[in-house]
């Protein structure tokens, strides 16, 4: 039980993890959002709070020492500036990193130690003003609480530690916070120790709760004052000498709550000279008041951030290396698996039905009851697939940062724009591409955008363009990956290919076989070997992963115009509409999305043309003939002649027999068929038969 709730864990840090990323991008554009940075604390505190309760130290550590940050900039003690940012997202990946590990001793100490130093001491190249701060904190709407955090005597037993709630207050410019003592508390089932609060903040009541997330029944919180009282330069006095020397009641509450009556705050036109000096008269308790004193970080030159972030090589090691430890979790909605449940439900009435009836050889009933069987089989299929379907938005986070990374490392500006994210891709395919996504947008990166000045002389703005485009299409989903960038230079890559012996220096190739070559295993444009790209492993193993996935990929590109990078891929891989044909004694599928028409072969409209091509209503039309084609048996009598139509491009398929529409259920070809690209898969058919899964596209591709 306790792993599948950590489990369950897991991939609560990875979503609040992947928000605080994107809002940290956010606040990159937008530095005085306070919005961003409100939500950035949250998700950090959240962490902390849940990390806590299964022994995770180190990360409650980092998570604390992350959320202090962000409480420096939400209080105006700090800027978001890019050096802050930068730290941020390095912490990101190191948190992510010890979640998922098999143990927090798995990741070095020196990486955690370090990035902890940087973020517990980091003093920006560029103060804040002092008197905006003070003016802004000053404004800010404090309210004063009183609270008593009691805990239960078992609380350790529940792998909660008290130490990360109490240092939550760490975070407080204005609070007291006394530990107290009654052995007592014992008999009632507490700890003898427990702690008074008083605190003043601009954070709502429910955010204030929150720092008891796993101890809801052990504390308790009332606000004392809509206003904040350490604003008063007589409270901390009142508190030591008329408070905290009477026994723990109901009475200490209700004498701070007087004394709040009592009192009246001057507005807010104090100088920042006179608010500075009456913080110091302020002198807060802590539970815990050992601090290391370290040598402030500080960056003064963005060189330093080559340093800062985790490496888009080490990125992409640990995307590879953590894909087998993936949990394979889908947010499904309520309703949805409302209306699974009630077709499981008609499923088992109906299913009770037809045994009766046979039972009793009603043979009419039995055939109705078939029939509405298979209806709702139909349904709950339809239903489960949609189940698996996730918008393809779902992986674009890691982009957005690999964009702004190499775009500070690489010294260039660039936009990533995205369209059509809301495209419904199934889970699996969504799970598998992801790194080569990766690959194609760091090439993009590299190879395609100019550096600012260089775009600035070829009169394109300073600024380029990445943009991901997503959109269905029939049964398959597209994805585009464009840039704005300098081009591919076909001539370029004809002269490589001839002088790496991949291709003869007689060959004539059109615009589209030369950007082929660039999915030769080994085959690169760059001279130089860096950590980004140009080591020749990167265009070949994208092109396997799509195939893998029963996909292609196609390159366009134009010289001084960019790079267009067409993926295609099937909505899903698992079940299919197909039409059952024949070619001898072999049975195949043909997927129904591309069907445009089925007519016999010898109809008068059909009329032969040069070579492999018929005329079909005055349309030139290419044609395989699949027996020919696997060298299979032919029957001459009444072939039937299926038009396949993708986009706008048509071409014909010969075979024997039609046989009518059949629900396919794809299953992997084993290892003998690798060279046979233009076969999906196989399906098993109701009398036990194999039938083989043609993929169309690949053999449209064929003809061209």
């Amino acid at each position: 039980m306790f792993e599948e709730l950590k489990k369950a864990f897991i991939e609560e840090v990875k979503e609040l993890l992947q928000k605080t990323e994107k809002n940290l991008l956010l606040l990159e554009n937008d530095r005085t959002n306070k919005e961003y940075v409100q939500e950035i604390f949250r998700s950090m505190h959240t962490i902390k709070g849940s990390a806590g309760v299964y022994g995770l130290d180190k990360t409650v550590h980092l998570a604390h020492q992350f959320e202090s940050l962000f409480a420096k900039i939400r209080d105006g003690k700090l800027n978001a500036d890019i050096q802050i940012i930068s730290l941020a997202l390095e912490a990101i990946d190191i948190l992510l990193l010890l979640v998922q590990a098999n143990s927090e001793d798995d990741i070095p100490n020196e990486k955690i130690n370090s990035i902890e130093r940087k973020l517990n001491n980091l003093k920006p190249s560029q103060q804040p003003d002092l008197q905006n701060v003070t003016k802004q904190q000053n404004t800010s709407k404090k309210a004063s609480y009183y609270i008593v955090f009691e805990p239960n005597a078992d609380i350790e037993e529940r792998n909660i530690k008290i130490e990360p709630i109490i240092s939550d207050f760490d975070e407080f410019q204005y609070k007291i916070l006394t530990p107290l003592f009654d052995e007592k508390r014992i008999e009632q089932g507490k700890l003898e120790k427990f702690y008074e609060i008083i605190v003043a903040s601009e954070l709502a009541l429910d955010d204030l709760k929150a720092i008891f997330l796993f101890t809801p029944n052990e504390f308790s919180i009332e606000k004392i004052s809509d206003f904040n009282i350490f604003d008063d330069k007589n409270f901390v006095d009142f508190y030591e000498n008329a408070v905290k020397i009477l026994p723990f009641s109901a009475q200490r509450l209700e004498l701070i709550k007087n004394y709040c009556k009592n009192i009246f705050i001057q507005p807010d036109d104090d100088t920042p000279e006179q608010n500075s000096e009456q913080n110091k008269n302020i002198q807060p308790h802590r539970y815990d008041d050992n601090t290391d004193t370290e040598t402030n970080t500080k960056f003064d030159d963005l060189a330093d951030l080559e340093n800062i972030s985790i490496g888009a090589d080490e990125l992409q090691q640990f995307v590879e290396e953590s894909k087998d430890n993936n949990l394979q979790y889908i947010k499904v909605p309520a309703e949805e698996l409302d209306k699974l449940l009630n077709l499981v439900n008609e499923l088992i009435i109906a299913n009770s039905q037809l045994i009766d009836s046979t039972q009793q050889k009603d043979l009419v009933t039995i055939a109705r009851l078939s029939e509405s069987i298979d209806k709702t089989i139909n349904l709950i299929k339809e239903n489960t697939l949609n189940l698996r379907l996730i918008p393809i938005k779902t992986i674009l986070p890691p982009y957005y940062r690999i964009v702004r990374d190499l775009s500070l490392k690489l010294n260039k500006k660039i936009d990533f724009v995205t369209d059509g994210t809301e495209t419904l891709v199934d889970k699996t395919i969504i799970d598998k591409l992801s790194v080569p996504l990766m690959h194609i947008i760091r090439n993009a990166i590299d190879h395609g955008i100019e550096e600012p000045d260089e775009r600035i002389a070829k009169g394109k703005g300073e600024t380029g363009i990445i943009r991901f485009i997503a959109y269905p299409s029939n049964s398959y989903v597209i994805i585009q990956i464009q840039d704005d960038g300098h081009g591919i230079n076909p001539d370029e890559i004809k002269k490589i290919a001839i002088k790496k012996g991949f291709i003869s220096p007689r060959s004539k190739l059109t615009k589209k076989e030369i950007y082929e070559l660039l999915f030769l295993p080994g085959f690169t444009t760059s001279e130089n070997i860096t950590d980004i790209s140009g080591r020749g492993v990167g265009m070949d193993a994208i092109k396997k992963a799509i195939l893998d996935l029963r996909g292609d990929i196609e390159i366009d590109s134009e010289l001084e115009l960019g790079t267009s990078i067409t993926i295609k891929l099937p909505l899903t891989l698992s079940i299919i509409e197909t039409l059952h044909v024949s070619a001898g004694k072999t049975q195949f599928l043909l997927s129904m999305a591309n069907i445009s028409t089925c007519i016999d072969l010898q109809e008068t409209n059909i009329k032969q043309h040069s070579g492999k091509r018929i005329i079909l209503n005055d349309e030139i039309i290419p044609f395989i003939d699949i027996s020919e084609l696997f060298d299979l048996e032919k029957n001459e009598n009444n072939r039937k002649l299926i038009v396949i139509k993708h986009g706008k491009q048509k071409f014909a398929l010969i075979f024997d027999e039609i046989f009518g529409e059949y629900q396919a259920v794809i299953k992997n070809l084993g290892s003998i068929f690798n060279n046979l690209d233009f076969l999906l898969g196989v399906s098993i058919l109701g009398n036990g038969n194999i039938a083989y899964i043609l993929d169309t596209y690949k053999l449209l591709k064929r003809i061209q």
